[in-house]
């Protein structure tokens, strides 16, 4: 299970919503609990703000893989710096569904191959 979910770090492949909103789930859950354990009552923001940016950062190629799955290039990841649009895109990523069948950019991941 731990190797499954390691899996929707890497590059390679396509993830469906579910996958994507797994990965966002750990990574929000894992530099929650992080952050609150850096915590000691004399103003950890800072760190506390580093591990939220690191998670971020975590999630770019699930991210893109995603995007994958949708039928669009990994290059619009890039669109995420833009204010304002970088709310679009992640509910975009949420709400759009997947291409039916293989892709240019891999395998459905809903056929389990």
């Amino acid at each position: 299970m731990f190797v499954n979910a390691l899996k929707l770090f890497s590059w390679e492949g396509r993830v469906c919503r579910r996958q994507y909103l797994l990965a966002f789930i750990l990574v929000v859950i894992a530099a929650t609990i992080l952050a609150a354990g850096m915590d000691n009552g004399r103003g950890g923001e800072g760190p506390a703000q580093f591990l939220m940016i690191l998670g971020q950062l975590a999630l770019i190629p699930t991210q893109i893989k995603r995007l994958h799955d949708i039928g669009w290039s990994g290059w619009i990841i890039l669109l995420a710096l833009v204010p304002g649009i970088n709310l679009i895109l992640g509910l975009g990523l949420f709400l759009f569904s997947g291409t039916k069948g293989p892709n240019k950019y891999g395998e459905d991941p809903h056929t389990g191959k």
